[in-house]
């Protein structure tokens, strides 16, 4: 799933550019679609990735919550790391 969400995130460029550039800004609608298919799917891709990861770490319902707590505080705990 990462690897999907980063291929099409990196192809969000290239596909405006050249199906932007077919519409030539001719329907507010048709730019307005292209702009919205263009984001929803590298983050519905990316979105999934989460619960993906707790279905495939969860073995039982009775270790749910540690499971969802240790997913959430790893990924707190890397985005609160200091950036240079």
């Amino acid at each position: 799933m990462i690897a999907a969400g980063g291929v099409c995130t990196l192809l969000v460029l290239p596909i405006l550019r050249w199906v932007g550039g077919s519409l030539n800004g001719t329907s507010a609608i048709a730019v307005i679609g292209l702009a919205s298919l263009t984001v929803f799917v590298p983050c519905l891709l990316l979105s999934m990735v989460s619960p993906l990861v707790v279905k495939l770490q969860l073995s039982t319902l009775d270790r749910t919550g540690r499971v969802v707590g240790r997913l959430s505080g790893s990924a707190r705990s890397a985005a609160s790391w200091p950036r240079s």
